[in-house]
């Protein structure tokens, strides 16, 4: 019997079949990947402009709310009590509902004067600092207000924060301990020096020694009028989650608007989580 043998670079039939099918088979699968990437791209692109929407509304109805509350302080006037000012008051903006709180700056520590004994007093209180990690880190920002920076020189010989968030340039500092006292200080053009414990949040009031029932209880407090500067805050209640719009303002009007307020300084909208 004679064998039938194929022509030289031709494969049986069978072997071409076997090679389609792999060639398909990495087809198909190449595809399913394209299209699984494509797919969790698009959930990517989707959670993004969600997110976008949200910030977008939370700046839209802090900052609705924030005007509102700083008119109805404004009809209030100067003459009012601290205390009542601080207030907290709820706005329907749209169908958004936010949480409007005034902090006057005079309750909260000015970095730039803070004593030693205060800053550690605070940075103890919170739950990220021990006792050592919190004494180590007033003497980082005594230090850095002092101007001894390794590389870095001040006209004056020394150096000021114009916002909490410069804390981060002090060595030690990161954002867990910033985020565990920047409630409680103020820095910049807000601040105003002196501390009237008796308007300052509780927290900050247990942590220098005084209460609601003992303000003037400590050694460590100055205490001072109330400054006209507030730092507000509007929570922004969006969805399943909660924004912090926060603005500081002063109750001095502008000479570019008929506004009897003017804000000092806007921070970017956060998830609150307070």
């Amino acid at each position: 019997m004679s064998r039938r043998l194929s022509q030289p670079g031709i494969m049986p039939c069978k072997q071409q079949r076997g090679v389609a099918l792999v060639i398909v088979v990495w087809f198909i699968a190449g595809m399913a990947l394209l299209v699984s990437g494509i797919v969790a791209q698009a959930r990517v692109d989707n959670q993004l402009a969600q997110l976008h929407i949200a910030r977008a509304k939370a700046v839209a109805a802090g900052d609705g709310a924030i005007q509102l509350a700083m008119l109805e302080l404004a009809e209030v006037g100067q003459s009012a009590d601290p205390s009542v000012k601080s207030a907290n008051s709820k706005y329907l903006v749209g169908d958004i509902q936010v949480e409007v709180s005034l902090q006057d700056t005079a309750g909260l520590l000015d970095l730039n004067v803070a004593t030693h004994e205060q800053l550690t007093a605070l940075l103890s209180n919170t739950e990220a600092e021990g006792s050592s990690q919190a004494k180590r880190l007033a003497d980082s920002v005594i230090e850095w207000r002092q101007g001894r920076r390794p590389g870095v020189a001040s006209p004056k010989g020394k150096s000021r924060f114009y916002s909490p968030e410069d804390l981060l340039q002090v060595p030690g500092f990161d954002r867990s301990a910033l985020d565990g006292i920047r409630d409680y200080v103020v820095a910049g053009e807000p601040a105003r020096g002196s501390l009237n414990i008796s308007i300052a949040p509780e927290q900050l009031r247990q942590a220098l020694g005084g209460s609601a029932g003992n303000p003037d209880r400590g050694n460590s407090q100055q205490v001072g009028a109330a400054s006209g500067m507030y730092r507000v805050d509007a929570i922004v209640l969006y969805g399943d989650q909660r924004w912090l719009r926060r603005r500081w303002i002063t109750a001095q009007n502008s000479t570019f608007s008929r506004l009897p307020w003017r804000s000092l300084r806007t921070e970017p909208p956060r998830i609150y989580e307070g």
